[in-house]
């Protein structure tokens, strides 16, 4: 301590408490206030002296300083990187929910997709089942009409073969009715040559 005092000591300046004593006097301040003034202003620059660093307690305050500085360091790191796994952490949790719900949505989709796919399968051989059998009805009316048309030519066709084979008996008749008629006349006109000859 006193080691301390003789270093503060070497750094202020002394106090010359006589010289200040004469001042105060001379200005008209009674020996017993000027004695009290001295004394009080002593007492705080003793005071203010024993408050001055010395370069050790410079040098201990700043190891301390310095280990306070890494402790803070030490637990500021530490802080980060419990923050830094917490963020990892929960952007992992986040990551993998993100991935749930497009998996979820993804196999919605597909499901929706699947089933309206079904429903289109369906209709298309709905619609190609109504086709076939409107194709089939069509074609058996076709046919029927056809059948129809068919008999009625046929009972034409044989009307039209009774009429041409009575046209041709009539033919056929007056054929022989002709060369009959002919030949009773050429038998006529040769008789008539022979009994006139």
């Amino acid at each position: 301590m006193r080691a301390a005092k003789q270093k503060r000591d070497d750094i202020v300046r002394p106090f010359n408490s006589l010289k200040s004593f004469d001042r105060l006097t001379d200005a008209g301040v009674s020996e017993r206030q000027a004695r009290e003034f001295i004394g009080i202003f002593e007492e705080s620059l003793d005071a203010s002296v024993e408050n001055l660093t010395t370069k050790p307690e410079l040098q201990a305050a700043e190891l301390a300083l310095r280990a306070d500085i890494k402790t803070v360091e030490t637990t500021l790191r530490s802080e980060i990187q419990a923050s830094e796994a917490a963020i990892r952490s929960d952007m992992q949790a986040s990551e993998a929910a993100i991935r749930s719900d497009m998996q979820a949505s993804e196999a919605a989709i597909r499901s929706d997709m699947q089933a309206s796919e079904a429903a289109i399968r369906s209709d298309m051989q709905a619609s190609e089942a109504a086709i076939r059998s409107d194709m089939q009805a069509s074609e058996a009316s076709l046919r029927a009409e056809i059948k129809s048309e068919a008999t009625a030519i046929k009972a034409e066709l044989y009307e039209q073969g009774k009429k041409l084979s009575a046209l041709e008996s009539g033919q056929a008749l007056m054929q022989r009715l002709f060369f009959g008629g002919t030949l009773a006349i050429l038998v006529g006109i040769g008789a008539l040559f022979l009994h006139q000859g």
